[in-house]
């Protein structure tokens, strides 16, 4: 939800011929930052989850 608010606003601004060529190169530079972020949260959540469920695999002593 945030994220298309967020990016809708940025495409709004960019529309204006004055901004367009400056807000492309930010645009995707955004857009690649926003990928590097949705894959490292992704990245610590399925290393979380293999790190729960090799504790719940221990063998109990």
């Amino acid at each position: 939800m945030y994220r298309n608010m967020f990016f809708g606003a940025v495409e709004r601004i960019c529309s204006t011929d004055s901004l367009r060529s400056v807000c492309e190169e930010y645009y995707y530079r955004l857009i690649r930052l926003w990928r590097k972020l949705l894959l490292t949260h992704l990245i610590k959540l399925i290393d979380a989850t293999f790190k729960n469920s090799e504790i719940n695999n221990l063998p109990e002593k």
